[in-house]
């Protein structure tokens, strides 16, 4: 279930969001608040979504590909923000597209994120997204990520094939900066 608008817009609050997990518990965006969190928008058979996801240390989901020359997006946030997802950060996958092109099935999320070694408890968080969040809007922010800060306000957009901000000189850097204030 979607609560206000859909897709998130750059320097408005944070839609709140009542997504499955990739255990099939419920979750609120709203027990978030507070926390500087990153999101990713994710397709399966998204090459660059696999490679950010970290394909080249594990390969491939579901005989998919992963983009060369693209490291995990973990590698990249202590790298270039000086930070590490899950500890610092709230790393959250909404795991849009499944098999097919088709909103993902309880299934696939749970897979994609044992494949990828997401482990909610480290808070590491793959949300299964719905057919109600499928537009054109949301395809075209894959591969993608938002940065939403403390106060649950969307601070960076780095989205699709012409992000916003860019995501190693913009958002990165301002993760590393929210995630130490």
């Amino acid at each position: 279930m979607v609560v206000g608008n859909w897709p998130p817009v750059k320097g408005q609050p944070f839609p709140e969001l009542q997504l499955a997990d990739q255990n099939g518990d419920l979750i609120r965006w709203a027990e978030f608040k507070g926390k500087v969190i990153l999101v990713e928008y994710v397709a399966s058979s998204c090459e660059g979504c696999q490679a950010f996801s970290g394909g080249a240390r594990v390969g491939a989901y579901a005989g998919g590909s992963v983009q060369r020359e693209l490291e995990s997006i973990e590698t990249y946030s202590e790298r270039y923000a000086g930070v590490q997802l899950g500890k610092d950060v709230v790393f959250v996958q909404v795991l849009l597209y499944g098999a097919g092109n088709r909103a993902p099935t309880a299934e696939e999320v749970s897979e994609w994120a044992s494949h990828f070694h997401f482990d909610r408890r480290r808070n590491q968080i793959v949300l299964r997204g719905t057919a109600a969040m499928l537009n054109r809007a949301t395809y075209e922010k894959i591969p993608g990520f938002h940065l939403v800060d403390r106060q649950f306000v969307l601070r960076s957009d780095s989205c699709g094939h012409h992000p916003v901000d860019d995501l190693y000189q913009e958002l990165l850097p301002l993760m590393g900066r929210l995630a130490r204030h």
